[in-house]
């Protein structure tokens, strides 16, 4: 079923690494919203007017933040509800993929608790200490796709029909029920539906003859195409190579800025620091300070192109621990 959604673009899967998961309680048989949701739980996201999708499972509200303000597509399914549908019957513990992107799952009493984006060990030592879990399942990134192709037929329909991507009122439902009882509306519309299914039968009779005469030259100009195509296939890499490899940082001046926004507060520290190409990971801790407000800082500086959290936890001794993913602006010294 997933798998026809997707080849006719009626589905989106949003990736891992751009999601924020969050995991509540509600009483069961509670019936929610999107609106209801976003009342409830919008200040808990990082980002600002994000796209929130959920799904609930007895009495577990599973809720995920995206960038993305609006999808086109009539499903968007968050891509670790997928694995976690594949994970569901193992026993309860700690899931960690290897590969590009590190992911971890925590699951206890079949429910998904918590998700993570890590990049060193450390955090899973940390996530182990705060979840109260001694062993990790480590798996590979070939492992990964399998568990995303199991997940995929376990996806039942009742599960899509909770991230559905419409939003119908009660008063847009009477309007539309209203116009299907009009007789005479039906009438016009049968009408106008054979008209418009003639015409494309004819269309696509040209149409067909049209690519046949386009198919014949096209096989008369292969060899000329295929260089062509292979020519600008080696432009494209080489301009992909020198934007990406070739845009430099200077380490020196994220540092002077980060001591500007973080330590002069006396409140947080900084406990972890990467630079990579134009991809900074930090992070800091501190007993009374919020997370969101260095977010923010951050997102002013001039060669900053975007800020996300990709994780939060509070320690048993009452500190509170904050990752932040930076992305710098191409070219960005």
């Amino acid at each position: 079923m997933i798998r026809y959604l997707l080849k006719y673009n009626l589905l989106s899967i949003i990736p891992t690494q751009k999601l924020f998961f969050l995991a509540s309680d509600v009483p069961q048989g509670t019936k929610l919203s999107r609106e209801l949701l976003m009342l409830n739980y919008e200040k808990k996201s990082p980002f600002k007017n994000p796209y929130i999708c959920y799904y609930q499972e007895k009495s577990a509200l599973y809720v995920w933040f995206c960038k993305t303000k609006q999808f086109k597509e009539l499903l968007v399914v968050p891509e670790n509800f997928i694995i976690y549908k594949a994970l569901q019957e193992l026993p309860d513990g700690m899931f960690l993929f290897d590969g590009q992107v590190q992911l971890l799952l925590v699951l206890q009493q079949k429910r998904l608790v918590a998700q993570f984006v890590v990049s060193d060990a450390s955090e899973v030592v940390v996530a182990q200490e705060e979840y109260n879990c001694k062993n990790v399942t480590h798996l590979s990134e070939k492992q990964y796709q399998d568990y995303f192709n199991e997940g995929l037929q376990k996806v039942t329909l009742n599960d899509l029909r909770q991230f559905a991507n419409i939003n119908l009122s009660k008063e847009k439902v009477q309007n539309f029920v209203m116009q299907k009882l009009a007789y005479p509306f039906v009438v016009v519309l049968a009408f106008y539906m054979l008209v418009t299914y003639a015409q494309g039968y004819f269309m696509q009779q040209t149409i067909n003859t049209l690519t046949q005469k386009y198919q014949t030259l096209k096989k008369q100009n292969t060899k000329t195409k295929e260089a062509v195509r292979h020519h600008n296939q080696t432009v494209r890499k080489l301009n992909s190579f020198v934007k990406h490899e070739l845009s430099n940082i200077n380490p020196l001046q994220v540092l002077y800025d980060l001591n500007k926004i973080i330590l002069p507060t006396n409140k947080a520290k900084i406990i972890y620091l990467d630079i990579a190409s134009n991809l900074v990971n930090l992070r800091i801790q501190t007993k009374n300070d919020d997370g969101i407000k260095y977010l923010q800082r951050l997102n002013k500086l001039a060669y900053v192109k975007e800020v996300i959290i990709t994780n939060t936890f509070k320690r048993r001794d009452g500190v509170k621990v904050f990752s932040y993913a930076i992305t710098l602006k191409k070219g960005a010294k």
